[in-house]
């Protein structure tokens, strides 16, 4: 997790109105850092497709199924890595309560390609790759149902507050 990426996560908590107490993250292996921590006093569920550090449940974050609605889903430098960053997207407003939020960051057009374990010299061979646009993120959104949502594009980063 870059700097960027955790001052985003840190800047849209402080636009909630209520402390989520169900939270989710799709991406949660500590490769370079964790916002974790930010969710002290949560019920904090991790999920990625690897076991780490910071994940509690290995699966795809586009099927992840949790036993209750979920107050906030946080999903940061995941989608780049996912061929099926869409339904990751749609799987998060599915969790989601009616008024929850997701908090997401993913790279954006311009940023160079990197591998998933935070290695900067490019993806490895057979592992997916895809920077995200604005609108591709947008378009997602929208599809999945998410009643609002700003979106935030960078030189190198892609994010998103958006309400279910």
């Amino acid at each position: 997790m870059h700097a960027a990426a955790r001052d985003w996560v840190q800047r849209c908590l402080n636009e909630l109105v209520d402390v989520p107490g169900i939270v989710v993250e799709f991406g949660s292996l500590d490769v370079n850092g964790s916002i974790r921590d930010l969710f002290r006093g949560t019920d904090y569920t991790g999920i990625d497709l690897l076991a780490g550090p910071g994940v509690d449940e290995v699966c795809d974050a586009a099927e992840y199924e949790h036993p209750v609605a979920v107050d906030l889903v946080l999903c940061c430098e995941t989608l780049e890595h996912s061929p099926y960053a869409g339904k990751i997207v749609a799987n998060a407003a599915r969790l989601l309560r009616p008024g929850g939020w997701l908090i997401l960051t993913t790279a954006g057009p311009r940023r160079l390609p990197h591998s998933a374990d935070g290695g900067d010299k490019g993806p490895h061979e057979g592992e997916w790759y895809a920077n995200i646009s604005g609108y591709q993120l947008d378009d997602w959104l929208r599809e999945a149902g998410f009643r609002r949502w700003q979106t935030d594009e960078t030189y190198d980063d892609v994010r998103a507050l958006a309400v279910r």
